[in-house]
């Protein structure tokens, strides 16, 4: 089964890296929220906020995240792996939505306040809302797939399929409702 979903992903992940469009169009809704909100992209608690992250019509979306030197030239894979991490947890941010992510390959490091996380390949996550955080992709080999879903999804789809005695359960209902 895995041989299949790699060689299903393989070419999906190719394409993505080649012709980067999810990044493109998240980079295009920052700027024009930074114009209307006078280079605000996030709060004064540091959280992104769901107008930035998302298009108006989207409750989910999905998204490669790869070291791409034409988009983020100041975050590649040319300066050393030790200096982006001790940036990135100068820089940490949460969100008003709900983060999930899997490191398909390649490695990345996880940033929690002081602490250092480091992931290997078919690492899952999900971070809730009120989570301090930075992501550091380690090299160019690093494919990481991000899902990001609005709280409201949360509240009114997913929280009537999950049962109170499920961990899960827990983890969003103490985070939507602070229970």
């Amino acid at each position: 089964m895995a041989s299949n979903i790699i060689k299903i992903m393989e070419p999906i992940i190719y394409q993505l890296r080649e012709n980067p469009i999810h990044m493109i169009r998240n980079i295009q809704r920052m700027k024009q929220y930074k114009k209307k909100h006078k280079n605000q992209l996030i709060n004064k608690e540091h959280t992104m906020l769901e107008e930035v992250c998302f298009d108006p019509q989207e409750n989910i979306t999905v998204y490669l995240d790869f070291l791409c030197e034409k988009i983020f030239p100041l975050n590649t894979a040319k300066k050393p792996l030790q200096k982006r991490i001790q940036g990135a947890k100068l820089h940490q941010h949460n969100h008003e939505f709900f983060e999930m992510f899997y490191l398909y390959s390649g490695g990345c490091t996880c940033c929690l306040g002081d602490r250092e996380i480091k992931l290997q390949p078919g690492s899952i996550w999900i971070l809730n809302t009120k989570l301090p955080h930075s992501i550091v992709l380690h090299d160019n080999s690093t494919n990481l797939i991000n899902i990001l879903v609005r709280s409201s999804s949360f509240s009114h789809t997913l929280m009537e399929l999950l049962k109170p005695d499920n961990c899960f359960y827990h983890f969003f209902v103490n985070d939507v409702f602070g229970e």
